[in-house]
């Protein structure tokens, strides 16, 4: 009777500097038969109950022998499921496979800082804090009344800090906030917003 090898245990995921980092037992120091692994990965689409299929990463010409690897080729905003199996020198593997699932998570944009707003000839002039951060395209303003739905006023290149409304309206109450755009194209959360009656 072939026996197969036990199953990996204590497999850990993480994500660290854009990657995905496992490690698991190192089986070979307790069963010298252990020739190594086979790590395999699967993207799994939660929002749409959506899985691909597991596709091979680590093992398939030979077993890969270290109880440790970094995944680099993961895509931000997807969740992915790992299977470790552990094969021996006869090339058996073992019937149990051990998974992990983790979620690489996109790094939005950093929302603008606080807002001020001053009355002036032209109409709502608004200057808010400089934002830094690496990638950062363009701001992008919005203006809204109660009980009416925001609309984009402007968008402003990252390295202006205000802009004045021409179109605000005498004796009405406006409220403002920003947002900031990344090269990649995603938008930030909302700022805080300040009102003033022009």
């Amino acid at each position: 009777i072939i026996k197969a090898p036990s199953n990996p245990s204590a497999l850990k995921a993480y994500v660290e500097d854009g990657m995905v980092k496992l490690s698991w037992e190192n089986m070979a120091q307790s069963d010298p038969a252990i020739a190594g692994y086979i790590v395999k990965r699967r993207i799994l689409n939660v929002a749409k109950n959506d899985e691909s299929s597991f596709v091979t990463i680590a093992g398939s010409a030979r077993p890969y022998i270290s109880n440790f690897i970094s995944d680099s080729s993961v895509v931000a905003g997807n969740t992915y499921m790992y299977e470790i199996q552990a094969v021996d020198i006869d090339n058996n593997r073992s019937t149990l496979t051990t998974r992990a699932t983790v979620e690489v998570r996109e790094d939005l944009p950093v929302a603008p800082g606080s807002i001020t707003l001053i009355n002036v000839a032209e109409g709502v002039r608004v200057e808010w804090a400089e934002t830094i951060y690496k990638g950062m395209k363009s701001y992008k303003l919005y203006r809204y009344q109660r009980g009416i739905s925001p609309s984009l006023i402007s968008v402003v290149p990252s390295a202006i800090n205000d802009f004045t409304d021409k179109t605000a309206l005498a004796g009405q109450l406006y409220f403002y906030y920003l947002t900031t755009i990344n090269s990649a194209g995603k938008e930030s959360i909302r700022s805080q917003e300040a009102g003033i009656t022009r």
